[in-house]
């Protein structure tokens, strides 16, 4: 401790700790769903994944993009089933967007999942991939 006129500074020296941020791994079931399909033009993709007794559909990311146009993103419960996720308008264009869910986007117990890019308009194709798995 030193005194400097009436003040007094007192040096104390206290350990700075390092934590590493610690990584974060995504892991796929065994029953991996992971799919990449181009439409032919003017037509929707409508990737489905059946259903199995006692087990879920999760869905991890998704991304998309058209030739030219654009488009939007829908997620039904089980295979033609009730919407749970769905984009605005013109979401999906020409260049490759992608969702990724931290926690996966599950179906309902026993349904599967539809994962549909609509059409990117008159005479344009559509790229869908998903990564999805069920257990």
């Amino acid at each position: 401790m030193r005194r400097l006129g009436s003040i007094v500074a007192l040096c104390l020296f206290i350990p700075v700790l390092a934590f590493g941020q610690v990584a974060v791994t995504k892991t796929q079931g065994a029953s991996v769903q992971n799919v990449s399909t181009t439409s032919a033009a003017d037509t929707a993709i409508t990737t489905s994944i059946a259903a199995v007794s006692g087990e879920r559909v999760h869905l991890h990311a998704v991304s998309a993009y058209c030739s030219a146009g654009t488009s939007t993103l829908t997620i039904k419960n089980g295979v033609a089933g009730t919407t749970i996720f769905k984009t605005p308008a013109a979401f999906i264009a020409t260049t490759v967007t992608g969702l990724a869910w931290t926690t996966p986007l599950d179906s309902s117990t026993g349904s599967g999942m539809d994962i549909v890019l609509g059409t990117c308009g008159g005479g344009n194709t559509g790229t869908l991939n998903i990564q999805a798995d069920r257990y």
